[in-house]
């Protein structure tokens, strides 16, 4: 289970507060969650405790429609919500302060399809952004209505300048908790160097997941790579300097670059460039390590060769 929790402390009494969630609920819930395309009520009458809901919505261009069910809903109070065809439970609890009220909000993903268990942890992180979004549109939107009214407009309103563009495009991940991860791994799929991830949370920092090109580099299939720390292409061949240059930079989270003698399946022996990257959230914690590896034995037996063909030709012009 995966679970993303967010509070808000907004200025509005918590019977406006109920009533902009749950008795305008088929209005509301698409302003504060804009990736709702349609909400359509399968059944009579306003929210209570049995009512079911289809919705369908749009993340990352991806349309997808699923129905929830409402599992308890006091006045004032709370709202829960539980997917039906979608594992997953949402809630809002409400806390009165005299004109004021915290909203608690709560999203559990129940399961994580398996092949998404590899991304784990961005699927933690896309839920925790999720539930901050949400509290934060809640926010924005119920505070909006104690503002004080707008002067009059002139006859001739002024020219609206457009904000100005987005310098940089944001993987909005919470929008959906399974597509970015499903799109990457098909992407990472698509690469000529070897991928890897590795989790620093588990004992040994196993590979969690490996891309086709590491597979056809190693000569592993992925069932006998997941789970296994990425040294074991080094056989027995561990007397290597830039192994310790890897430990130590792994032990202060920094990025490096290196090449090792690895074996493949068949112990056939190839040069492997590995670049080795921490991948840290949002709030600067460690989540993964990303290998990425290039086998350069031609470009490197090349090298070597045109470097003994130099010296070859010096001597002959001696």
């Amino acid at each position: 289970m995966i679970r993303g929790k967010a509070s808000a402390t907004i200025r509005q009494p918590a019977t406006t507060v109920f009533s902009f969630i749950v008795d305008d609920f088929l209005t509301n819930y698409p302003r504060w969650s804009p990736e709702v395309q349609s909400l359509r009520p399968l059944s009579e009458g306003g929210l209570r405790v049995g009512f079911v809901a289809e919705q369908t919505r749009v993340d990352q261009g991806r349309r997808s429609t699923s129905t929830f069910r409402v599992t308890a809903c006091d006045r004032d109070c709370r709202l829960h919500i539980a997917g039906i065809s979608q594992p997953f439970q949402l809630s809002f609890e409400l806390e009165a302060d005299g004109s004021s009220t915290k909203i608690n909000f709560a999203f559990e993903l129940l399961k994580v399809d398996f092949f998404m268990r590899p991304f784990e942890k961005l699927i933690r992180v896309a839920v925790e952004d999720g539930a901050r979004g949400v509290v934060t549109n809640l926010a924005r939107l119920l505070e909006a209505q104690v503002q004080l009214p707008a002067p009059p407009q002139p006859l001739l309103a002024p020219v609206q300048t457009p904000p100005p563009p987005r310098q940089t495009m944001d993987f909005l991940a919470s929008k959906d908790d399974g597509l970015i991860p499903f799109v990457l791994s098909q992407i990472l799929d698509t690469c000529v160097n070897g991928v890897t991830l590795s989790d620093p949370d588990q004992p040994d920092s196993p590979i969690v997941y490996a891309n086709s090109a590491f597979e056809r580099i190693s000569g592993y299939p992925r069932s006998e790579i997941i789970g296994r720390n990425c040294r074991f292409l080094q056989g027995s061949d561990r007397d290597q300097p830039e192994l310790d240059e890897i430990r130590a930079a792994l032990k202060e989270d920094q990025g490096i670059e290196v090449t090792l003698r690895n074996y493949r399946k068949s112990g056939q022996m190839f040069l492997n460039r590995l670049s080795i990257r921490p991948l840290i959230d949002r709030k600067g914690r460690l989540i993964y390590y990303l290998g990425v590896q290039y086998d350069v034995t031609t470009q490197l037996g090349a090298s070597a060769e045109i470097d003994r063909l130099r010296i070859q030709l010096g001597d002959g012009r001696r």
